[in-house]
């Protein structure tokens, strides 16, 4: 097929698949209003006007969805819609007119019929997005109804000094619609792992409204990714300024300074956290892994342990603890955790093969079989798994079930088993 021909079918399907969205607003202003603000609410009015739309397409594509693939999506409240439609598209300005009195705006959004289901279920499981996306909502909500009061205000107030103050107040509400917008645009590009371009778009956003506690969290952590730890330390201290009593501040904060190897640091913050809210699961675990790097394993112990006294499915923790205790030769108390653990999380095969090499290490080699053919049966074709139990076997003095599983793993290509069997005189070829 000649290339040309094959780029046509191309954009044909892609027009097949895409549905476009125009909506166009004029916004009348008023005369506490300038071009800025104009552009502001007809922006976000339009916006809104398309996100109705592209909510009534969703709903009816939710209902006419035969399969079950949609997920989490069909529980979807039309205000969810609504609000988490505007993580899955990106608003275009196509045209925009401003003549001194009104502000006009034509937009389009395009969504991916193919995907748009999908799209929409992988952001419900995305519960960080998703609260960003309704915490912006309700900034614009909020800013469009504190706009509209201070209109009226000022259509009635007759002091001057009143009036100044007001029309003050109305550039502040109408700069955080601008904000938003930027916020919105960064947090997409934040969780769509473009951390440079979230950086720009979310600076934007503090240098408009700096007084978003939120904003600056994300952009300390795409600064953070991006391996600036001055800049996301910068941003995270100002967030505490905002509000003291963050945990998710001081968190984050311990992980920067942990992160560019200042350990000591980190744990003041973490144990600020836990004096804030005890049972800080995120702070627990910091705190543990740092008490590891630092080898103060009985510290280390002692927090995974009192993590264990609130968290109800410990499975970290305890395999963490297994782990502790398996490097400190401490075989029984590894023995404890790891089996907590492999039978708190069944799948993980690599569980049940440290529980074996515990037993195992132990001198429990019955025990031992039993965990690594729990593993193997997760992971078939093992040849570590295979060995471990033949020289299990082999310990146990158990010399026809050692030949057996050795012969699987020479046939699977474990040159050294093979090497082992040719020097006893063992057949494992066909």
């Amino acid at each position: 097929m000649r290339p040309f021909l094959i780029v046509l079918l191309c954009v044909i399907w892609m027009g097949l698949s895409a549905k476009t969205f125009v909506r166009e607003y004029t916004y009348k202003a008023g005369e506490s209003d300038s071009k800025i603000s104009s552009r502001a609410i007809a922006l976000e009015q339009v916006k809104r006007l398309l996100l109705e739309e592209v909510g009534i397409y969703i709903q009816s594509s939710i209902r006419n969805e035969e399969s079950e693939a949609n997920g989490q999506v069909s529980s979807l409240t039309e205000k969810d819609i609504k609000v988490l439609s505007a993580g899955i598209t990106q608003t275009k300005v196509l045209d925009e007119m401003w003549n001194g009195v009104s502000f006009w705006l034509k937009a389009e959004i395009t969504l991916d019929e193919k995907d748009v289901l999908k799209q929409l279920d992988d952001l419900m499981n995305n519960e960080k997005y998703k609260k960003a996306l309704e915490d912006n909502r309700l900034i614009t909500d909020n800013a469009l109804a504190e706009l509209e009061r201070l209109r009226l205000e000022l259509e009635q107030e007759k002091d001057k000094n009143a009036q100044a103050q007001l029309q003050k107040d109305y550039i502040t509400e109408s700069e955080k619609l601008s904000a938003a917008e930027w916020n919105e645009k960064g947090s997409e590009a934040y969780f769509n792992s473009d951390y440079p371009l979230a950086i720009t778009y979310l600076k934007k956003s503090v240098e408009i409204d700096p007084s978003n506690a939120n904003v600056w969290f994300t952009l300390a952590l795409a600064n953070k990714i991006n391996k600036d730890f001055g800049q996301s330390i910068i941003c995270l201290n100002t967030m505490l300024e905002l509000d003291s009593l963050s945990t998710d501040a001081l968190v984050a904060l311990g992980e920067v300074y942990q992160e560019s190897g200042d350990i000591e640091k980190a744990m003041q913050y973490y144990n600020k956290t836990l004096e804030i809210n005890p049972n800080n699961m995120l702070a627990y675990i910091n705190l543990s892994m740092a008490y590891e790097k630092l080898e103060d394993f009985d510290n280390a112990i002692a927090s995974y342990k009192r993590m264990l006294e609130f968290d109800d499915e410990p499975s970290y923790e305890v395999g963490r603890l297994g782990e502790i205790y398996y490097n400190l030769k401490d075989y029984p108390n590894s023995i404890i955790y790891y089996r907590m653990a492999a039978e708190i999380d069944t799948t993980y095969y690599w569980l049940w093969m440290s529980l074996g090499d515990a037993c195992y290490n132990n001198a429990e080699y019955l025990p031992a079989v039993e965990a690594y053919k729990k593993a193997l049966a997760l992971q078939p074709d093992d040849t570590g798994i295979l060995n471990s139990i033949g020289k299990a076997y082999y310990d146990l003095g158990d010399y026809g079930n050692c030949n057996k599983y050795y012969i699987q793993s020479a046939k699977l290509g474990d040159t050294e088993i093979q090497a082992w069997c040719d020097a006893n005189g063992i057949k494992w070829q066909d």
